[in-house]
């Protein structure tokens, strides 16, 4: 039996307790439609992971992280992010940057 593929709902949300979540992958969080689908969606959080070990030594990971703070404040949600390299910490909705990693 071959299986059969198919896109995702846009902006699909992940219900956690009585709250939604909007969780993006690595560098699906550049994109800014598909956060404001997630919030369209009733998310009240928006979380990214990801693994900038592919950047290298370069500004890379500032401007990845840079972008997800853009989304936090675009969609007044605050954003966490965890990088298993690069920058993690948490956005508040008007963009302060809370407890980032170095």
């Amino acid at each position: 039996m071959s299986a059969i593929s198919k896109a995702g709902e846009k902006g699909k949300t992940l219900d956690w307790m009585d709250r939604k979540l909007g969780i993006q992958i690595c560098y699906e969080i550049i994109f800014p439609g598909l956060s404001r689908a997630q919030v369209r969606n009733g998310a009240g959080l928006l979380i990214t992971i990801t693994n900038d070990a592919w950047y290298g030594k370069t500004a890379g990971p500032y401007q990845h992280f840079s972008l997800a703070v853009l989304r936090a404040v675009e969609n007044r949600r605050a954003l966490a992010r965890a990088a298993n390299t690069g920058i993690s910490g948490f956005v508040d909705p008007v963009g302060r940057v809370l407890d980032p990693t170095p």
